[in-house]
């Protein structure tokens, strides 16, 4: 009996590790050899090539915590020109190399090519796959885009929040789309059996119009995290822009099989100026942040507010940044950060942010790349997972490349959708583009590294 047991459970298969944030996550972008992404402009620490051989550099030194996988695609990429100018300084970026392999103990990179390459060349590091990969059928377009698409939304599409319909058995996503004509961003649907193939509902019509609300009448689109009510309502932020593009968050109640939704009869969170609300319980309170930008960029800041009930009452409890634009080299949020998504993991909270980097750009402000923020309970403040981000980043110069992506070559967008499997597998939905206003909802798995 005993030998019968012991060769059933050989057959057994292991269960699947749940996915971690906080374990799976690892820097995308590295400038330096700490890894810290926070040195100024001649500060010795920056990555140097010390010497060129054939096909490969070997630099001042190698970050001991890059993740090094010939599953990984890294690239080395000069900056020869780059200085301490502002997130409007642009760069020439141009000299990208594809790494073949790594020999870390001589701190040696083996290149694709080395031409144009030079002995102190200040360069950097970057993986858009360092913790994602695409889900199937993107390489010439995202999940959801605006090709063929009606007026609504033939401008762009991103997503909103992403949650599972179990009286119909599928996933349901809010799909934010822009017009061309009217330029207005307003709210539909869609729905899918694998996360993968998504088909707009209604016949592709949006269903929260910006005639809706007189607070919804320049744009109205859907941000953050689900937030189930009960059983069988869903709680979604909303930023709305009345006619004098005043910017606000508000709340509409949906059925979480979308067979209805309630419209709010006023704006929310005590008429604060209020740019890509993210709200979620955790610990008996609704944890409310988002961006609030009143003048230019120096003077922006993404206030943390909490609050005994879901819509009135928000008192300020912090900043996860305040007036973060100072002038330096720092590669994450170097302007603001503007669309992000809060969630719970095992007792702590967590913010996944959208900011600017220039290391990233081809534009005049920098591209927007995604790095992970822990809230400290005690302290009341909110620090970054690793020593500096980014974590995502989009696939950009892969066009020069000739690889794969070119849809998603320019920018990684501010909206940030989850959703965890009891599998093990995290999706990851975001807004990415190739350039100025053609953002698709493109269509992540994160990679899980979590530890048993």
């Amino acid at each position: 009996m005993k030998a019968v047991l012991l060769a059933c459970c050989e057959n057994i298969e292991p269960a699947p590790l749940l996915f971690k944030l906080s374990e799976s996550f690892s820097p995308a972008l590295i400038r330096n050899t700490e890894g810290d992404n926070l040195s100024e402009s001649g500060d010795t620490t920056l990555l140097v090539i010390t010497n060129i051989g054939a096909d490969y550099v070997e630099l001042n030194a190698l970050p001991t915590d890059l993740i090094c996988s010939t599953e990984i695609l890294w690239f080395l990429m000069s900056l020869e020109d780059f200085n301490a100018g502002g997130v409007g300084y642009t760069g020439d970026y141009t000299t990208q190399k594809k790494i073949i392999s790594f020999n870390l103990p001589n701190n040696r990179l083996y290149l694709n090519t080395v031409t144009n390459l030079s002995i102190g060349e200040k360069v950097c590091l970057y993986s858009p796959f360092a913790n994602y990969k695409f889900l199937p059928g993107q390489t010439a377009a995202g999940v959801i885009n605006s090709a063929g698409a009606p007026a609504w939304r033939d401008k762009y599409v991103q997503p909103g929040p992403v949650w599972y319909d179990t009286v119909n058995s599928r996933y349901i996503m809010l799909v934010n789309g822009r017009s061309t004509i009217a330029n207005k961003l307003q709210i539909g649907w869609a729905v899918s059996d694998d996360l993968i193939t998504w088909t707009m509902q209604n016949g592709d019509a949006p269903i929260i119009l910006t005639t809706d609300k007189a607070f919804f009448a320049n744009n109205v689109f859907a941000t953050g995290a689900p937030n189930f009510i009960d059983d069988d309502t869903v709680a979604i932020t909303v930023c709305c822009y009345d006619g004098s593009n005043n910017v606000r968050g508000a709340i509409i109640y949906f059925d979480k099989d979308m067979s209805g939704w309630t419209l709010p009869d006023t704006i929310a969170f005590n008429d604060i100026p209020c740019y890509g609300p993210s709200l979620i319980y955790f610990e008996n309170k609704w944890h409310l942040t988002f961006l609030s930008i009143i003048g230019d960029i120096s003077t922006s800041k993404f206030p943390h507010y909490t609050s005994d009930t879901i819509d009135s009452g928000y008192i300020l409890e912090g900043y996860v940044y305040e007036n973060e634009w100072d002038g330096n080299d720092s590669i994450f949020c170097e302007g603001y950060m503007a669309g992000h998504i809060m969630l719970e993991e095992e007792g702590e909270l967590y913010l996944i942010g959208s900011g600017y980097s220039r290391y990233t750009m081809s534009g005049n402000r920098g591209n927007g790349v995604h790095g992970l923020f822990k809230y400290d309970k005690t302290g009341n403040t909110w620090y970054p997972h690793n020593t500096f981000p980014p974590e995502i980043i989009n696939p950009f110069y892969f066009a020069a490349l000739g690889l794969d992506y070119d849809w998603a070559s320019d920018h990684c967008g501010g909206c940030i959708s989850i959703f965890k499997t009891d599998n093990g597998k995290c999706y990851y939905f975001t807004a990415m583009n190739n350039g100025s206003d053609t953002y698709q909802v493109a269509a992540l798995e994160l990679i899980n590294r979590a530890s048993p």
